[in-house]
């Protein structure tokens, strides 16, 4: 029926049927809440640039926006769904120029990004990523355009997104691979059956230089195309000519409607990533000193390039037992690094990746609608293979090749299930079966080579109770299971393993949201029981020399909450708060070995690394309206308390309590579809550490500041 009315509503549009239309229009958002199909095409229209409200749509425009998300891998309304989740939309992306996945999800509630030398990681509720690349998994899944990112690189480019979710706490009975912390979903639009372009303008500090566009088209009734680009370039922020941008991106999607019952979408994605790399700083620095990106040691000719591509497709079918969908993935990429003689770390001439490839297939039926129950059950498969090479110039291991080849294989069935045990209340449960291969070959001249496989059987599972308490009310009440396989060490003297690691999670939550839709308040409590928290200890031996050793804490247990508040109290106002509460602990002996010396420090009772006490903030927007158009102004704040941004827990890798905030002022003139938007962001200049290794931290950006000019053509 849905692809039925989009083919009817575009022969009115050419044959000029403004009623039939607005006929349509008014019967569409009903529509939409009963069908759980793929929202992202209607996402990707750009109503942030459409011209100003009338006076009628002006009663409407102050209450707050229904929020829609594919959490669980069904389009459902964020307050039914009984998850932790954050979302940002591709209005707020888009409009604020929020090009990287740290200034998009920063200040959410339990969140702390990682910056990576190409791109990001997630760390959420203290479950992140500590463990080399190629060796273990992350706690958090990132996923784009729903295939599972194994590396960072990934992240690095955001440009014509629909939206990003952040899902809270143990996600295996729906995503399983690596996401016993979370999941993060990064979301692209789609192509839809309509002819537009979008161009958007960036000129900022540091040189910042960033051009990105889109063109959608409808080729055919059937058949609807969409392609973004992004150009980005800004000069180091480090005074060692590190910390820069020279990126450039390319995503085309084409949609073919097979039928009013199936469609098919194709994808492709390609990045290049240059410049001089990652920037780093002495440790001390980023306590002491007032701009730390002034004291980076001086290095000559760093660079390195980084090429990846990505080809999927997925297949939508409504069938007599429901929707299936058939997502199938492939993805590559390959890096040249180059660090000279006399660098602080490592002189090397290598690859890191050196090469890489990634295939996903994922099988999903959703059932039909029945009146107590419904399901989604699916099939899993993924494989990835990796090699590495660095030639160290300096070292114990001077004059020889490292090569580090690793791979993984996972292979899962699952199900989930919701049955309505009375009007209001519904039983959840869901469970996953993963079988996880994983092996390893390092070869280091003049060191001995070391192989190391293994084969983990793992069952997931999640229990809980939903709750009406009003028409826009829920709680929930869920107690779920989390695991990371296990994994080995890349350095002499014997290649230890590490064991999985698993987690318990028993989390409550709140959804409520006022009749007249102008406050909305979500709240969660949780509490995480660990066994065998992964740790990856790095040191140097006198005799033996550089030393990457895996262990395992047996106990481990976190607890927190978030709360999430909006309130549009009048047309032209809206704020904001968030709130995210941790506390974790170490609950037996850990052993590590601290700032890469060889003495060792037990870990019992210290609290889990990425763990802020307290994260807290908040914004304020207002919309001041003229004849001519309207202004928009502003201002996020956000406070997080002291964390160490490492395992490695000692004063040098501790982020001191910091607090600071981004401010955007944006002009929308009535006639035109465009938009200006000025902004500023880490207003006080902190610099954020979020990465520690024996002595020398990475961190996040700079105070910055730019225009946005964002132009729609349709």
């Amino acid at each position: 029926m849905k692809k039925r009315y989009a083919k009817v509503s575009r022969r009115a549009a050419r044959n000029g049927w403004p009623m039939l239309l607005l006929t349509g229009a008014c019967c569409a958002p009903a529509y939409a809440q009963e069908v759980a199909a793929p929202v992202a095409p209607a996402a990707s229209a750009p109503a942030a640039d459409a011209p100003a409200p009338s006076t009628d749509e002006a009663a409407s425009s102050a209450k707050l926006e229904t929020v829609v998300v594919t959490a669980q891998r069904v389009s459902q309304n964020l307050q039914k769904t009984s998850i932790s989740t954050a979302v940002v939309s591709g209005k707020e992306i888009r409009e604020q120029g929020l090009n990287r996945l740290d200034t998009v999800i920063q200040g959410t509630p339990g969140v702390v990004v990682q910056t990576q030398p190409r791109g990001y990681l997630v760390a959420v509720r203290g479950l992140g990523t500590d463990l080399s690349p190629g060796v273990g998994d992350g706690a958090v899944a990132i996923n784009v355009d729903g295939t599972y990112n194994a590396r960072p690189e990934g992240t690095q480019v955001m440009y014509d997104l629909a939206r990003v979710e952040v899902l809270r706490g143990p996600q295996s009975t729906f995503y399983g691979r690596s996401g016993p912390g979370g999941v993060v979903n990064i979301i692209s639009n789609d192509p839809g059956f309509h002819n537009e372009g979008a161009l958007a303008l960036e000129l900022g500090s540091y040189g910042t230089r960033r051009v990105e566009g889109m063109l959608n088209r409808e080729l055919t009734d059937n058949v609807a195309i969409r392609v973004a680009g992004s150009v980005l370039k800004h000069d180091p922020y480090y005074n060692n000519g590190t910390s820069d941008a020279d990126q450039k991106s390319l995503r085309a999607k084409l949609l073919f409607e097979l039928s009013e019952d199936a469609s098919a979408l194709f994808g492709f994605e390609y990045v290049d990533l240059g410049g001089a790399g990652a920037g780093y700083v002495p440790a001390f620095a980023g306590n002491s000193v007032k701009d730390p990106w002034k004291t980076a040691n001086p290095i000559t000719g760093p660079s390195e390039r980084y090429i990846g591509t990505k080809y999927w497709a997925q297949l939508d079918a409504k069938t007599s037992l429901g929707k299936l969908s058939v997502l199938t993935a492939t993805s590559g990429g390959h890096n040249h690094q180059f660090i000279p003689t006399g660098s602080w770390l490592v002189d090397d001439d290598g690859e890191d990746p050196h090469s890489l490839r990634q295939n996903t297939l994922e099988v999903r039926l959703a059932s039909q609608p029945v009146e107590h129950m419904k399901t989604l059950v699916g099939l899993y498969y993924y494989d990835n293979d990796m090699r590495i090479i660095q030639r160290p110039l300096t070292g114990p291991l001077a004059g020889g090749t490292i090569h580090q080849n690793s791979g993984a294989r996972s292979k899962a069935v699952f199900g989930n299930a919701t049955y309505s045990l009375t009007s209001t209340t519904r039983a959840v449960a869901g469970l996953r079966y993963t079988i996880d291969d994983k092996w390893q070959t390092t070869d280091r001249f003049p060191a001995t080579p070391g192989d190391s496989s293994g084969t983990w059987h793992r069952a997931d599972w999640k229990i809980g109770l939903e709750q009406d308490f009003g028409p826009k009310t829920m709680g929930y009440a869920t107690i779920s299971t989390g695991y990371r396989p296990g994994a080995w060490s890349t350095m002499p003297p014997d290649y230890p393993g590490i064991r999985p690691e698993s987690l318990r999670s028993y989390e409550l939550g709140w959804k409520t949201q006022s009749a007249d839709d102008r406050w909305r308040l979500n709240t969660a409590v949780y509490y995480y029981d660990y066994r065998d928290y992964q740790v990856q200890d790095f040191y140097v031996d006198p005799t033996l020399g550089p030393v990457l050793a895996f262990s395992n804490a047996p106990k481990a247990r976190n607890m927190g909450a978030e709360i999430e508040a909006q309130w549009r109290p009048a047309e032209a106002d809206a704020l904001g708060a968030r709130v995210g509460y941790i506390n974790s602990r170490f609950r037996s002996t850990i052993v590590i070995h601290p700032d890469g010396q060889n003495v060792s420090v037990d870990l019992n009772g210290s609290t889990l690394p990425h763990s802020p006490t307290w994260t807290i903030g908040a914004y304020y927007q207002r919309t001041q309206s003229f004849d001519s158009g309207k202004l928009v102004a502003r201002l996020d704040g956000r406070y997080v308390t002291k964390y160490y941004v490492s395992p490695n827990e000692q004063p040098l890798s501790m982020q001191d309590s910091f607090w600071t905030g981004d401010f955007n002022l944006t002009w929308r003139p009535s006639q035109g579809d465009w938009s200006l938007n000025g902004y500023v962001k880490n207003i006080h200049n902190v610099y954020v550490k979020n990465f520690y290794s024996s002595g020398w931290l990475r961190g996040g950006a700079p105070r910055t500041y730019g225009l946005v000019w964002n132009k729609t053509f349709r």
